[in-house]
């Protein structure tokens, strides 16, 4: 198994060397803890014995490294946790909790990471070194695992980022004066859409696409925190901060017809040679076909969609069908009546 960015921490190393970790002994059981996909249910667990089992989850579950006080009523949990790489993400439905991280345990477990908790459902508030915080849906918080902190949770789903501190801070050099941050509303936008579509989508992606989908996580966080004006970001970050501003802007847009080079960057708010330099290897020109003829491949495969093939080109942003035709079928060898036959 190659080496896990968490190796090496004394709470986590053991877990990642064993050779079959059980999430639960009556949950889904995982061969690696390196795998794409785990799963945690309380469901079929008797209700006097669900909030112990979730406490005694192993990695990837955070629940060892706080102190956690349950709210009154019956708990649930239902997690799905994604290895992505440099980021381990951590999809939680969950009955509301008290969870505090008190400096004994910083300094005894040694897990010195960087977490971005989504607020998707419900809400969340409390307290720092730097002061207070509050949170509520489409909102994401900046949780530095490496300080103390107390926070409550009502009942909800958050899906938390976990960071390498290292990795981060290549690109966040003053990561840890963000403790406690809270950005909301447009300012948290293209990270809480991000984890919204990937959340229903990695389950069905393939294993080699975990590491690009880490990257593109990654690079929307840093266009939050970018736009926000909160903390100063690496030249490095610059740039894929841009790369995913750029690819948000596509993504929903690439229907309009008249979605150019000179929209894209003046919706980006820069020239078009920062845009281009941004942008490559892939260019956006090929990028923006590249998405557009995905979504006609899937619209052409939808049974349900009873759409002429021009009105499908026409929907994904194409102004002319023999266009459409001729590079749908130099992407996918088939012309697109043929990929709807199939």
């Amino acid at each position: 198994m190659p080496k896990h960015w968490l190796e090496g921490l004394p709470y986590v190393t053991p877990l990642l060397r064993s050779p079959a970790t059980s999430l639960s002994r009556k949950n889904n059981a995982s061969r690696d803890v390196s795998v794409r996909f785990l799963n945690f249910t309380s469901d079929g667990i008797a209700p006097r014995e669900r909030y112990e089992e979730w406490r005694e989850r192993p990695w990837p579950s955070l629940a060892k490294l706080l102190r956690a006080r349950r709210h009154e009523g019956e708990f649930y949990s239902h997690a799905r946790i994604f290895n992505l790489g440099g980021v381990v993400l951590s999809d939680m439905r969950m009955t509301g909790q008290t969870c505090e991280r008190p400096p004994s345990l910083v300094r005894a477990d040694g897990f010195d990471a960087v977490a971005i908790v989504a607020v998707l459902q419900g809400g969340h508030h409390g307290e720092t070194r730097a002061g207070s915080f509050r949170g509520g849906v489409q909102s994401i918080m900046v949780c530095d695992m490496g300080s103390s902190s107390v926070m409550a949770t009502t009942k909800g789903r958050l899906v938390s980022l976990t960071f390498d501190r290292r990795e981060i801070q290549r690109f966040v050099p003053g990561i840890a004066a963000l403790q406690g941050l809270v950005l909301s509303d447009r300012r948290a936008q293209p990270l809480v859409r991000l984890i919204d579509i990937l959340t229903k989508q990695l389950p069905e992606m393939e294993e080699t696409a975990s590491g690009v989908v880490g990257q593109r996580l990654v690079g929307a966080l840093l266009s939050c925190l970018g736009a926000s004006g909160a903390c100063d970001l690496s030249e490095e970050a610059e740039q894929v901060g841009l790369r995913s501003k750029t690819r948000w802007i596509i993504e929903q847009r690439f229907h309009e017809p008249d979605l150019s080079v000179a929209r894209i960057a003046a919706l980006a708010r820069v020239s078009r040679a920062t845009l281009y330099r941004s942008t490559q290897p892939e260019g956006i020109a090929a990028y923006l076909t590249r998405l557009r003829l995905a979504r006609a491949a899937e619209l052409l495969r939808d049974p349900k969609d009873t759409r002429q093939i021009s009105e499908i080109a026409l929907a994904v942003g194409f102004e002319r069908i023999d266009s459409f035709s001729r590079a749908f079928r130099t992407a996918y060898g088939h012309s697109p009546r043929e990929w709807r036959g199939r």
